[in-house]
């Protein structure tokens, strides 16, 4: 794979990473309350499906690869979107260290959850916006590839 000439192939490489490394952790899950309803989620799948998002992200490159406009915006919108899957993955082993003892907490009112400060919170909705504005490069990069063309 040429990583200069065709920078999106670090997503398929961050893709295999995932789907391989989901075959060595541990069976943890991710407990999530909401409502009146427990959803339990293997992390295994959870990798799965961020492989799967990465393999779809990579195939959509490949496809528009002829049309886009800058190698630049490509190495940008990778970057981040690779940033984001380490932030969720730093994100659920954090969650499994506060939850190690298995114990089902109620988690459905924010103000007594003292773990989410407001800080916390603010940086978290930062990185959320950062992350959906770096999901826009591609569309500005097809766009920008598109009238280059005409």
């Amino acid at each position: 794979m040429q990583l200069k000439n065709k920078p999106y192939n670090v997503l398929l490489i961050a893709a295999i990473a995932l789907f391989l490394s989901s075959f060595f952790i541990s069976n943890n899950v991710l407990d999530i309350h909401l409502h009146d309803t427990y959803f339990i989620i293997a992390k295994k799948y959870i990798f799965w499906m961020l492989a799967f998002v990465s393999t779809i992200i990579w195939a959509i490159y490949k496809l528009t690869d002829k049309l886009l406009y800058s190698k630049s915006l490509i190495w940008i919108h990778a970057i981040a979107t690779i940033l984001t899957i380490a932030l969720i993955l730093l994100y659920l082993h954090s969650e499994n260290q506060i939850t190690t003892a298995r114990k089902y907490y109620d988690f459905s009112s924010w103000e007594l959850n003292t773990f989410f400060d407001d800080k916390f919170i603010f940086w978290l909705k930062a990185l959320l916006g950062i992350t959906i504005l770096c999901q826009l490069v591609f569309f500005i990069n097809l766009i920008l590839g598109v009238i280059k063309r005409k």
